[in-house]
């Protein structure tokens, strides 16, 4: 997601004193460090299977219609509209989920709506990172 660049670029969150951190928990950054996570375990997937042929890619679906904000706050016609306005319908999103499936590109490729190949960020793309998080989660 999109949302990855959300993440705070001072600290990596995966540590045990950070992941129990109640005081400093911030739901956004948060938010943004799973979806940095995502990007940087396809990166690391990708390089470590390399020589088996194993691809792995990060997919930004974008906003899918759904039953996401059914516990909105917001008035019920005003999510419908929202959803309308600013949302893909499943099937149209499903075509940036299946497009690294049935076309050949480079490991690690970031992929937006609709089923577009797009530049990671620089964290997105740190080997280094990618390669501290995968130690940490093993």
């Amino acid at each position: 997601s999109v949302a990855h660049s959300l993440a705070p670029a001072a600290e990596e969150l995966w540590t045990a004193e950070r992941l129990n951190d109640k005081k400093r928990y911030d739901r956004w950054g948060w938010y943004g460090w799973s979806k940095l996570c995502n990007a940087l375990t396809a990166r690391e997937l990708s390089r470590r299977e390399a020589a088996s042929g194993v691809v792995a890619h990060a997919v930004h679906p974008g906003a899918v219609r759904g039953n996401l904000l059914r516990f909105s706050r917001l008035p019920r016609v005003l999510v419908r509209l929202m959803e309308r306005l600013f949302y893909w319908d499943p099937e149209t999103a499903a075509l940036t989920v299946l497009r690294p499936l049935v076309e050949p590109f480079d490991a690690g490729t970031y992929f937006v709506p609709i089923a577009r190949p797009w530049p990671s960020s620089a964290r997105a793309a740190d080997r280094e990172l990618a390669a501290r998080l995968w130690a940490a989660s093993e």
